[in-house]
């Protein structure tokens, strides 16, 4: 019975509930609702939270919450809701017992699709046991039953270090007591693993009779189980070769035809580094745990006129309480969101803002502010109390509409001078900061109450709280005569926490590794990078202040990992071939690395999916040395689907047409898999990373997802020969031209990028009997280049070699073959408002 109690209060404290004495906690109907709710994911309708002592409404909730679960498959024969509302103990543990058993035995990881209940639990038993017996090879012990096996504490130790060798030192345990050894067991599991202790020593003291039941013994272990649940299925599968055939090389869902690719576990040769832990509670006990272990290590620098300005992870804690101290001060309730809005990169105090929030129990919203419209768009939708500002220009616009914003209490500032023009509820970033420290009164006295109140906060987290959300540009309209809108995608910190752990773990990152950001935090995928990876390995990072300062900050830190846009890679590409020699990169690789700051990267990572990178760009890095890496994701997918890192040699897409010039986007993460769909070529994900809904938004959560938990990305692919995804474009950006043809633009678009002096490429032509292309100069490479030839710039895009250039990849016969037949250059760059 403690058993089940500990796993119901282990759910039930997500809704701030807790069992104490089952006969007086659950007659009312609502512990038991909420407890089901936790359980399955689904929600009862027309419950009454305020039964009071009224029996008739006591027995409606029961009614509600047995026909709930009898819709969802799970047994509740011989239960009534007059044995729930009376609180009779042996019905009311026999429904807790089903509902662990329906909910909490993952019965399909295990391969178990079919049968009852019982039966479904005793395949699964001994399964377990297969599993454990799996794990344990190579230690010196051995799991034949739930009971006896178990009492030294020694086969729970093995398998705790067996999932995770810097747990325990099993070496130690010989010399142990059983009550040692199992205290320790229990301990370690919790604390490596993040699974509750819902067994104690004190369980297994006294005779046979004492010991827990082997219903609570698969209780508890079912969460080692369901801790590697992916791999589950596969290491309980029978040892025994089986041929492949011309069915078996490649399974097919039955709903579209559409081949499923899938990765199960971690590349053997890429072991985890010592500190990554599997599964985590939460990004900030992470945080708080890599501060306390290494308070002097460099965590981050940043750059401050001539000099880089250095932080240990000690000095980040201290700005981390602080900044939280003063949020809880200011009033911020755990669940409040806060906003956080950048004109630029990734600023130190951008994360610092977050894990503070984090501890607070609040959730840190980060948009895109591209123009003042997205802006107050996103903060209307968050209705944040508390919002951070990049520039003083920012605010004027947030003060224009302020009327519409009642929720709002506090804007901070991060750029110094006269914050908020005289506004009472407006602060510099520095003014902000300190007030976790000067606050009126007794300062111990205030902070030690304020830190009392953190610490309490930061317990409450668990791994299925919301970590972020983060709002994506409003670029895509629902309908053809509906305004364009952005998704506030939502974000738990186990999934945060496990694609951070696999990034970390495939790249082999450690804390002698070094990363530059410049990117914003708006994208997921730079959060993971400059964040949460860190925070998991101790990898320090180079905030670089102004994009004008990028390339010589590269230069300086020559970082091991670098992530960049493909407009990077292109306009670097573009500055180098324009200055090198005729002869090419030949003997002057290293130095060309050098000089563009990849002399010491093992990582050069293609981030974003709006502009692939063409295969001539590839080629080129990979002549100098750099094999760039291309990424996959959306916001959905935590920032990160597929990658080409496992490629000994990135492929083409296509043997013929413009889509040769796209490079593989390479294969799904561990863990995770993905489809393209037969029909229309959708790129389809599903995974442990996904994205848990979108704010406040449970329609488009519907329509993104479907019945089998396939999320529709919006994204067209296809495979290439080794069955690498290909990247083809979003789907809305499809041109369907005048005779029906369809065609995806991103192939002629990364194509004509290519094009020396080109900075972008934008194909037209919806509903016209052909395409054209507006091709938008590189206007600082273009006066470059028009210097070295002592011509005016104009004059150079006029030229006979560049015409001939032009001429050459526009009219080859795969770019005609699209219906591309026209463009016209503009010699300016654009903008998002130009």
């Amino acid at each position: 019975m403690r058993v089940f109690t500990r796993w119901c209060n282990q759910k039930l404290q997500q809704r701030g509930l807790k069992i104490e004495d089952w006969t007086t906690d659950v007659g009312d109907g609502i512990t038991l609702i909420d407890l089901w709710e936790v359980a399955s994911h689904k929600t009862v309708s027309g419950v009454n939270r305020k039964p009071g002592n009224k029996r008739f409404l006591k027995m409606a909730n029961m009614t509600l919450l047995l026909d709930a679960i009898k819709r969802d498959g799970v047994p509740v024969v011989g239960i009534t809701k007059e044995h729930l509302v009376e609180a009779q103990v042996d019905p009311v543990l026999e429904l807790m017992w089903n509902l662990i058993r329906a909910y909490h035995l993952n019965h399909a990881a295990a391969g178990i699709t079919s049968g009852s209940l019982d039966s479904k639990t005793e395949a699964y038993k001994g399964r377990t046991l297969r599993w454990v017996n799996d794990k344990l090879a190579g230690y010196s012990v051995k799991a034949d039953d739930f009971k006896d096996s178990w009492r030294d504490g020694r086969t729970f130790c093995a398998l705790v270090h067996a999932l995770e060798n810097d747990a325990l030192n099993f070496a130690s345990v010989a010399q142990s007591n059983a009550a040692d050894a199992l205290e320790l067991a229990f301990a370690a599991a919790e604390r490596h693993l993040g699974i509750p202790r819902l067994l104690d020593a004190a369980d297994f003291a006294g005779d046979d009779a004492a010991l827990p039941d082997e219903p609570s013994m698969l209780t508890y272990l079912a969460h080692f189980v369901n801790h590697t649940s992916s791999n589950f299925k596969i290491l309980l599968t029978p040892r025994v070769h089986v041929p492949a055939t011309e069915e078996s090389k490649a399974p097919a869902d039955l709903a579209t035809g559409s081949h499923i690719h899938h990765r199960n576990a971690p590349p053997a040769v890429l072991p985890a580094p010592a500190g990554i832990v599997e599964q985590a509670t939460s990004v900030v006990h992470f945080f708080f745990d890599r501060c306390a272990e290494h308070p002097e290590q460099h965590a981050f620098s940043v750059r401050r006129e001539e000099f880089w300005r250095r932080k240990t992870w000690g000095q980040y804690r201290h700005m981390v309480c602080r900044a939280a101290r003063a949020m809880i001060s200011f009033g911020l309730k755990p669940g409040d969101r806060i906003c956080i809005f950048g004109k630029s990169a990734t600023r130190p105090e951008w994360n610092i803002f977050s894990l503070a929030a984090m501890a607070a129990g609040a959730i840190p919203c980060v948009g895109h502010s591209y123009n003042t419209a997205e802006l107050l768009r996103i903060l209307k939708q968050s209705e944040a109390p508390f919002l951070l500002l990049e520039k003083q220009s920012q605010w004027k616009k947030v003060r224009a509409e302020l009327k519409a914003f009642p929720h709002l209490r506090l804007v901070i500032i991060k750029e110094p001078g006269n914050a908020g023009l005289g506004h009472d509820a407006v602060l510099t970033w520095r003014i902000f900061s300190r007030a976790g420290e000067r606050l009126k009164g007794s300062r111990d006295t205030v902070i030690d109450a304020l830190d009392a109140e953190l610490e309490k906060r930061t317990k409450a987290i668990v791994p299925t709280d919301t970590a972020c959300i983060v709002f994506t540009p409003g670029t895509e309209s629902a309908s053809a005569d509906a305004p364009p809108r952005g998704k506030g995608v939502v974000l738990s910190h186990r999934s945060v926490l496990w694609t951070a752990r696999r990034v970390a773990q495939s790249l082999g990152v450690t804390a002698d590794d070094c990363y530059v950001s410049f990117l914003s935090s708006a994208q997921i995928s730079e959060q993971l990078l400059a964040l949460h990876v860190p925070i998991l390995t101790g990898m320090s990072v180079f905030y670089v202040p102004e994009a004008t300062m990028l390339h010589g900050c590269i230069k300086e830190v020559q970082p091991t990992i670098l992530s960049a846009p493909p407009d990077f890679w292109l306009t670097s590409h573009h500055a180098m071939t324009e200055s090198l020699p005729a002869s090419g990169v030949a003997g002057l690789a290293p130095r060309v690395r050098k000089q563009l700051g990849c002399g010491r990267v093992r990582h050069a990572l293609v981030g974003g999916n709006s502009q692939p990178v063409a295969r001539a760009v590839v080629d080129f890095f990979a002549e100098l040395g750099v094999r760039l890496v291309h990424c996959y994701g959306q916001a959905e997918t935590c920032g990160l689907l597929t990658w080409t890192l496992d490629n000994n040699k990135p492929t083409t897409a296509a043997a013929e047409g413009p889509d040769q010039q796209l490079v593989a986007v390479g294969e799904a993460l561990p863990e995770c898999e993905f489809k393209v769909a037969a029909d229309d070529g959708e790129i389809l994900v599903r995974g442990p990373h996904l994205f848990t809904e979108y704010f406040q938004d449970p329609a488009l959560t519907a329509q993104a997802r479907s019945a089998d938990g396939w999320f529709r990305t919006g994204d067209v692919g296809r495979l290439d020969s080794q069955g690498h995804l290909v990247w083809l474009g979003r789907r809305a950006d499809a041109i369907q031209l005048a005779d029906g043809r369809v065609v995806h633009p991103a192939a002629l678009e990364a194509a004509l990028r290519c094009i020396p002096l080109m900075r972008n490429a934008l194909v037209v032509g919806k509903g016209r009997e052909f395409l054209a292309a507006l091709l938008i100069v590189d206007v600082a490479l273009m006066k470059r280049a028009a210097k070295k030839r002592n011509c005016l710039p104009k004059k150079l895009l006029g030229s006979t070699d560049f015409q001939a250039q032009l001429k050459a990849i526009a009219e080859t016969e795969a770019m005609t073959a699209t219906g591309l037949k026209k463009w016209s250059i503009v010699p300016r760059s654009l903008t998002i408002k130009r």
